[in-house]
Protein backbone atom coordinates (compact mmCIF):
# COMPACT_ATOMS: atom_id res chain seq x y z
CA UNK A 1 0.00 0.00 0.00
CA UNK A 2 1.32 3.42 -0.95
CA UNK A 3 2.27 5.64 2.01
CA UNK A 4 0.18 8.84 2.36
CA UNK A 5 -1.31 11.31 4.83
CA UNK A 6 -2.92 9.46 7.72
CA UNK A 7 -6.12 11.59 7.54
CA UNK A 8 -6.70 11.93 3.83
CA UNK A 9 -5.92 14.82 1.49
CA UNK A 10 -5.34 18.28 2.98
CA UNK A 11 -8.37 20.63 3.04
CA UNK A 12 -8.83 23.31 0.38
CA UNK A 13 -8.63 26.98 1.49
CA UNK A 14 -10.06 29.56 -0.95
CA UNK A 15 -7.99 32.65 -1.76
CA UNK A 16 -8.23 35.48 0.73
CA UNK A 17 -10.55 38.39 -0.12
CA UNK A 18 -10.26 42.00 1.06
CA UNK A 19 -13.18 41.43 3.44
CA UNK A 20 -12.25 37.95 4.71
CA UNK A 21 -10.80 39.36 7.94
CA UNK A 22 -13.71 41.76 8.49
CA UNK A 23 -16.43 40.83 10.99
CA UNK A 24 -19.08 41.37 8.31
CA UNK A 25 -18.37 38.27 6.21
CA UNK A 26 -17.08 38.06 2.67
CA UNK A 27 -18.05 41.59 1.74
CA UNK A 28 -20.12 44.64 2.69
CA UNK A 29 -23.87 44.77 2.13
CA UNK A 30 -26.21 47.78 2.27
CA UNK A 31 -27.02 48.87 5.81
CA UNK A 32 -23.78 47.65 7.40
CA UNK A 33 -21.61 50.20 9.25
CA UNK A 34 -18.47 51.29 7.48
CA UNK A 35 -15.33 49.73 9.08
CA UNK A 36 -12.89 52.38 10.39
CA UNK A 37 -10.07 50.98 8.23
CA UNK A 38 -12.13 51.76 5.11
CA UNK A 39 -13.07 55.32 6.04
CA UNK A 40 -10.97 56.78 3.21
CA UNK A 41 -11.05 53.85 0.79
CA UNK A 42 -13.17 54.01 -2.38
CA UNK A 43 -16.49 52.16 -1.98
CA UNK A 44 -16.89 48.76 -3.69
CA UNK A 45 -18.74 48.49 -6.96
CA UNK A 46 -22.47 49.02 -6.60
CA UNK A 47 -22.22 50.61 -3.16
CA UNK A 48 -21.85 54.10 -1.79
CA UNK A 49 -21.21 55.56 1.66
CA UNK A 50 -24.10 57.31 3.45
CA UNK A 51 -23.67 59.40 6.59
CA UNK A 52 -26.42 58.93 9.16
CA UNK A 53 -27.15 60.59 12.49
CA UNK A 54 -27.69 59.06 15.90
CA UNK A 55 -29.23 60.92 18.84
CA UNK A 56 -26.62 62.09 21.33
CA UNK A 57 -26.76 63.50 24.84
CA UNK A 58 -27.25 66.97 23.34
CA UNK A 59 -30.96 66.15 23.02
CA UNK A 60 -31.27 66.88 26.77
CA UNK A 61 -30.59 70.59 26.18
CA UNK A 62 -33.62 71.36 23.96
CA UNK A 63 -35.82 69.14 26.13
CA UNK A 64 -34.88 71.15 29.22
CA UNK A 65 -35.18 74.40 27.25
CA UNK A 66 -38.66 73.54 25.97
CA UNK A 67 -39.74 72.54 29.47
CA UNK A 68 -38.65 75.99 30.68
CA UNK A 69 -40.40 77.78 27.80
CA UNK A 70 -43.67 75.85 27.90
CA UNK A 71 -44.23 75.06 31.59
CA UNK A 72 -41.77 76.60 34.04
CA UNK A 73 -41.61 80.14 32.68
CA UNK A 74 -45.38 80.69 32.17
CA UNK A 75 -46.12 79.43 35.70
CA UNK A 76 -43.70 81.74 37.53
CA UNK A 77 -44.52 85.33 38.56
CA UNK A 78 -43.99 87.69 35.65
CA UNK A 79 -45.42 91.12 36.37
CA UNK A 80 -45.44 92.82 39.76
CA UNK A 81 -48.57 94.95 40.02
CA UNK A 82 -48.22 96.24 43.56
CA UNK A 83 -50.16 94.01 45.93
CA UNK A 84 -50.18 91.00 43.58
CA UNK A 85 -48.19 89.39 40.81
CA UNK A 86 -49.30 87.79 37.54
CA UNK A 87 -47.83 84.84 35.71
CA UNK A 88 -47.99 84.50 31.93
CA UNK A 89 -51.27 82.56 31.93
CA UNK A 90 -52.94 85.28 34.02
CA UNK A 91 -51.39 88.01 31.88
CA UNK A 92 -52.65 86.24 28.77
CA UNK A 93 -56.18 86.06 30.22
CA UNK A 94 -56.13 89.75 31.17
CA UNK A 95 -55.06 90.74 27.66
CA UNK A 96 -57.94 88.75 26.17
CA UNK A 97 -60.39 90.25 28.67
CA UNK A 98 -59.33 93.80 27.83
CA UNK A 99 -59.02 93.16 24.07
CA UNK A 100 -59.25 96.19 21.79
CA UNK A 101 -56.16 98.38 22.05
CA UNK A 102 -54.31 95.84 24.20
CA UNK A 103 -54.26 93.37 21.28
CA UNK A 104 -53.00 95.99 18.84
CA UNK A 105 -49.60 96.37 20.48
CA UNK A 106 -46.68 94.04 19.77
CA UNK A 107 -46.40 92.92 23.38
CA UNK A 108 -50.17 92.37 23.57
CA UNK A 109 -50.18 90.19 20.46
CA UNK A 110 -47.10 88.25 21.54
CA UNK A 111 -48.19 87.53 25.11
CA UNK A 112 -51.80 87.13 24.03
CA UNK A 113 -51.20 84.16 21.71
CA UNK A 114 -48.03 84.40 19.61
CA UNK A 115 -45.70 83.17 22.36
CA UNK A 116 -47.49 79.81 22.25
CA UNK A 117 -47.07 79.62 18.45
CA UNK A 118 -43.36 80.41 18.82
CA UNK A 119 -42.94 77.77 21.56
CA UNK A 120 -44.52 75.06 19.37
CA UNK A 121 -42.46 76.27 16.42
CA UNK A 122 -39.32 76.02 18.59
CA UNK A 123 -40.15 72.43 19.49
CA UNK A 124 -40.11 71.19 15.90
CA UNK A 125 -37.11 73.33 14.96
CA UNK A 126 -35.00 72.21 17.94
CA UNK A 127 -35.84 68.53 17.34
CA UNK A 128 -34.97 68.83 13.65
CA UNK A 129 -31.71 70.63 14.38
CA UNK A 130 -30.50 68.57 17.34
CA UNK A 131 -31.23 65.17 15.79
CA UNK A 132 -30.54 66.11 12.13
CA UNK A 133 -33.04 63.40 11.29
CA UNK A 134 -34.67 63.37 7.85
CA UNK A 135 -38.14 62.83 9.29
CA UNK A 136 -37.84 65.78 11.67
CA UNK A 137 -36.32 67.96 8.94
CA UNK A 138 -39.17 67.27 6.53
CA UNK A 139 -41.80 67.74 9.24
CA UNK A 140 -40.36 71.08 10.27
CA UNK A 141 -40.00 72.18 6.63
CA UNK A 142 -43.69 71.49 6.00
CA UNK A 143 -44.72 73.34 9.18
CA UNK A 144 -42.48 76.28 8.26
CA UNK A 145 -44.10 76.50 4.81
CA UNK A 146 -47.63 76.31 6.24
CA UNK A 147 -46.92 79.07 8.77
CA UNK A 148 -45.35 81.21 6.06
CA UNK A 149 -48.25 80.72 3.64
CA UNK A 150 -50.75 81.63 6.38
CA UNK A 151 -48.79 84.75 7.34
CA UNK A 152 -48.12 86.03 3.83
CA UNK A 153 -51.63 85.17 2.70
CA UNK A 154 -53.30 87.12 5.49
CA UNK A 155 -50.88 90.03 5.10
CA UNK A 156 -51.41 90.18 1.35
CA UNK A 157 -55.18 90.11 1.82
CA UNK A 158 -54.95 93.03 4.27
CA UNK A 159 -52.73 94.91 1.81
CA UNK A 160 -55.22 94.40 -1.03
CA UNK A 161 -58.07 95.64 1.14
CA UNK A 162 -56.10 98.76 2.14
CA UNK A 163 -55.18 99.39 -1.51
CA UNK A 164 -58.80 99.02 -2.56
CA UNK A 165 -59.85 101.49 0.13
CA UNK A 166 -57.17 103.93 -1.06
CA UNK A 167 -58.40 103.68 -4.62
CA UNK A 168 -62.03 104.14 -3.60
CA UNK A 169 -61.29 107.28 -1.58
CA UNK A 170 -59.34 108.89 -4.44
CA UNK A 171 -56.62 111.52 -4.35
CA UNK A 172 -57.60 112.92 -0.94
CA UNK A 173 -56.68 109.62 0.64
CA UNK A 174 -53.40 109.42 -1.27
CA UNK A 175 -52.26 112.92 -0.29
CA UNK A 176 -52.05 111.81 3.32
CA UNK A 177 -49.24 109.45 2.40
CA UNK A 178 -51.24 106.27 2.76
CA UNK A 179 -50.75 105.26 -0.86
CA UNK A 180 -46.97 105.64 -0.52
CA UNK A 181 -47.01 103.68 2.72
CA UNK A 182 -48.91 100.86 1.04
CA UNK A 183 -46.32 100.76 -1.77
CA UNK A 184 -43.38 100.67 0.65
CA UNK A 185 -45.04 97.98 2.71
CA UNK A 186 -45.69 95.94 -0.45
CA UNK A 187 -41.99 96.18 -1.41
CA UNK A 188 -40.98 95.04 2.11
CA UNK A 189 -43.46 92.19 1.93
CA UNK A 190 -42.08 91.09 -1.44
CA UNK A 191 -38.51 91.11 -0.07
CA UNK A 192 -39.61 89.13 3.00
CA UNK A 193 -41.34 86.60 0.75
CA UNK A 194 -38.17 86.11 -1.31
CA UNK A 195 -36.18 85.53 1.90
CA UNK A 196 -38.86 83.12 3.11
CA UNK A 197 -38.72 81.07 -0.11
CA UNK A 198 -34.91 80.98 0.07
CA UNK A 199 -34.95 79.70 3.64
CA UNK A 200 -37.61 77.13 2.73
CA UNK A 201 -35.38 75.78 -0.06
CA UNK A 202 -32.44 75.59 2.35
CA UNK A 203 -34.55 73.71 4.89
CA UNK A 204 -35.28 70.97 2.35
CA UNK A 205 -31.82 70.91 0.77
CA UNK A 206 -29.45 71.29 3.71
CA UNK A 207 -28.44 68.74 6.31
CA UNK A 208 -25.55 68.20 8.66
CA UNK A 209 -23.65 71.10 10.23
CA UNK A 210 -25.18 73.69 7.90
CA UNK A 211 -28.72 72.74 8.87
CA UNK A 212 -27.88 72.66 12.58
CA UNK A 213 -26.32 76.13 12.43
CA UNK A 214 -29.36 77.48 10.58
CA UNK A 215 -31.69 75.94 13.18
CA UNK A 216 -29.61 77.30 16.04
CA UNK A 217 -29.69 80.81 14.59
CA UNK A 218 -33.46 80.53 14.22
CA UNK A 219 -33.82 79.61 17.90
CA UNK A 220 -31.59 82.54 18.88
CA UNK A 221 -33.97 84.78 16.93
CA UNK A 222 -36.86 83.39 19.03
CA UNK A 223 -34.98 84.51 22.15
CA UNK A 224 -34.59 87.98 20.60
CA UNK A 225 -38.31 88.08 19.77
CA UNK A 226 -39.21 87.24 23.37
CA UNK A 227 -36.89 89.96 24.69
CA UNK A 228 -38.31 92.55 22.28
CA UNK A 229 -41.84 91.75 23.48
CA UNK A 230 -40.76 92.23 27.09
CA UNK A 231 -39.09 95.53 26.20
CA UNK A 232 -42.28 96.83 24.53
CA UNK A 233 -44.52 96.26 27.55
CA UNK A 234 -46.21 99.46 28.83
CA UNK A 235 -44.21 101.62 31.22
CA UNK A 236 -44.80 100.90 34.86
CA UNK A 237 -44.91 97.13 34.45
CA UNK A 238 -42.23 95.73 36.76
CA UNK A 239 -41.00 92.41 35.46
CA UNK A 240 -39.99 89.52 37.69
CA UNK A 241 -36.97 87.32 36.86
CA UNK A 242 -39.32 84.57 35.68
CA UNK A 243 -40.27 86.68 32.65
CA UNK A 244 -36.77 86.24 31.22
CA UNK A 245 -36.50 82.47 31.65
CA UNK A 246 -37.86 81.76 28.17
CA UNK A 247 -34.76 83.46 26.77
CA UNK A 248 -32.64 80.89 28.62
CA UNK A 249 -34.86 78.11 27.28
CA UNK A 250 -34.39 79.18 23.66
CA UNK A 251 -30.64 79.53 24.22
CA UNK A 252 -30.48 75.92 25.48
CA UNK A 253 -32.38 74.78 22.39
CA UNK A 254 -29.93 76.64 20.16
CA UNK A 255 -26.89 75.12 21.92
CA UNK A 256 -28.40 71.66 21.44
CA UNK A 257 -28.61 72.34 17.69
CA UNK A 258 -25.03 73.61 17.55
CA UNK A 259 -23.76 70.44 19.29
CA UNK A 260 -25.98 68.12 17.26
CA UNK A 261 -26.08 64.32 17.07
CA UNK A 262 -23.37 61.73 16.56
CA UNK A 263 -22.74 60.61 12.99
CA UNK A 264 -21.78 57.24 11.54
CA UNK A 265 -21.33 55.94 8.01
CA UNK A 266 -23.03 52.91 6.46
CA UNK A 267 -22.95 51.17 3.12
CA UNK A 268 -25.86 51.86 0.79
CA UNK A 269 -26.79 50.68 -2.70
CA UNK A 270 -26.15 53.07 -5.55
Amino acid sequence: MQPGPPYGPPPYYPPATPYAAAPYGAGPVPGQPLPPQMAYAPPPAGLRVVRKSRVSGAIALPLIGLLIVGIVCPSLPWVDAGPETFNLWELMGNIWDVGGDAMKTWSGQYFGYLWLVVAIWAFFLSMAGTTDNAGWRITYGVIYCLIGVAFFGSTLLSLVLVGAAAGAMGSEFNTEGTGLAVGVFAAILLFAFVVFVGVAVLLFKMKGAGYRVLAGLGLLSFAAVHFSALASLPEGAELEPGAYLSILGYLLCAVGCFIGPRYFSVWAAR
